[in-house]
């Protein structure tokens, strides 16, 4: 469907560079984004323990987007990064 809408700069900027990375275009982002804050908004009041892996990290992901931070998805063999993981780095490399 075709619709006109006024959007925030940075929120146009963030969703064309999501559909540039993600070999998508502009409307199904967009598209993507506005399920997701449906979803998350109805999976925010289910109680923790019933809520899927997929869906808590995807609300995690939309807060730290929220704060500028971009996630990356998992991959094979590669576990989460740890405080810990990060501190050993930093005082490997003196920082």
């Amino acid at each position: 469907m075709r619709t006109t809408l006024d959007i925030a700069d940075d929120v146009l900027f963030a969703a064309k560079d999501f559909a540039r990375r993600d070999k998508k275009t502009l409307g199904q982002v967009i598209s993507e984004w506005g399920r997701m804050a449906l979803h998350n908004s109805s999976a925010s009041q289910i109680p923790s323990d019933q809520v899927e892996n997929k869906q808590a990290a995807s609300a995690v992901d939309q807060q730290f987007l929220a704060l500028g931070f971009v996630t990356l998805p998992m991959r094979d063999g590669v576990g989460p990064i740890s405080n810990a993981l990060v501190n050993r780095i930093r005082d490997e490399e003196g920082v």
